[in-house]
């Protein structure tokens, strides 16, 4: 009823009920991955490209990121 195409035979659709329990777990686990990663160094963001090459069928803004000299040599030596 209510899906979103993406494009190859692929849709979008929303979680079904049955599933949401594993799906809360799954979501808790990418929190806390996440947050082991991005405790550790932080990225600015140095530029947007507007319009980039066409990607199915439409353009989109891509940006461009930097983790700064001082948090890479940090984060480093902390691993």
């Amino acid at each position: 009823m209510y899906a979103a195409s993406l494009g190859d035979d692929a849709e979008l659709r929303p979680p079904e009920p049955w599933r949401a329990e594993a799906f809360l777990v799954h979501i808790g686990r990418g929190r806390e991955f996440i947050g082991q990663h991005d405790a550790r160094l932080g990225t600015t963001r140095d530029g947007v490209l507007r319009a980039s090459p066409l990607y199915r069928g439409s353009r989109r803004d891509g940006e461009i990121r930097s983790v700064p000299a001082p948090q890479w040599r940090a984060g480093n030596r902390a691993s």
